[in-house]
C-alpha cells in the first residue's frame, strides 16, 4: 500500500488555536508552568483513545475482550499499530483510531505500552477451582 499523506500540527497558531478549541489555558511567555502545546502534545493525550478499551495502564480486560498492551515489546505492538492503520488487521474502531497517525507517531505510543507494567488482575475463579490449583502445585495429580 502506497505511504499516506499526514497533516501536522507545527505552526505555534496552530497549535494554539487547538488548544483555545479544546479549553486547555494558555501559558503565558515567562509562565513556568505547562505551555499548551506540552499540555495538547503530551504522551497522556496521544492515548487517550486506546485508554478507553485497554485501560489507563494498558492492563486489558479480565474478559480478554481487549488485550493487555503494556509490557508488550514495542517492535510487536508497533507492527500491529501499523496494520491497524495500513487495514491489514481489521478492527474499525482500531482502524480509525489509527487511520491518519504517522510511523514516528505510533512508534512513540508503543514504545510507551512498551515501558508500562501494571500489575496483572487475578483470573476469575471460584474456590474449587483455587483448592484443585493449590493441590496440583503442591500435592501433583497422580
Amino acid at each position: 500500500m502506497a505511504p499516506r499523506s499526514f497533516p501536522t500540527l507545527r505552526s505555534t497558531a496552530a497549535v494554539a488555536a487547538l488548544a483555545a478549541a479544546c479549553g486547555v489555558a494558555q501559558a503565558q511567555p515567562n509562565d513556568v508552568s505547562i505551555s499548551a502545546f506540552e499540555t495538547v502534545d503530551s504522551m497522556q493525550a496521544r492515548v487517550q483513545g486506546c485508554t478507553t478499551c485497554h485501560g489507563r495502564r494498558g492492563e486489558g480486560t479480565r474478559n480478554g475482550y481487549f488485550p493487555r498492551i503494556a509490557g508488550k515489546p514495542a517492535a510487536y505492538l508497533y507492527h500491529q499499530l501499523v496494520a491497524f492503520r495500513d487495514g491489514t488487521r481489521r478492527y474499525a474502531p482500531m482502524n480509525h483510531l489509527v487511520a491518519y497517525l504517522p510511523d514516528a507517531y505510533l512508534r512513540e505510543i508503543a514504545e510507551h505500552y512498551a515501558k508500562l507494567r501494571p500489575p496483572f488482575a487475578p483470573p476469575p475463579a471460584d474456590a474449587a477451582v483455587i483448592e484443585r490449583g493449590q493441590r496440583l502445585a503442591t500435592q501433583g495429580d497422580r
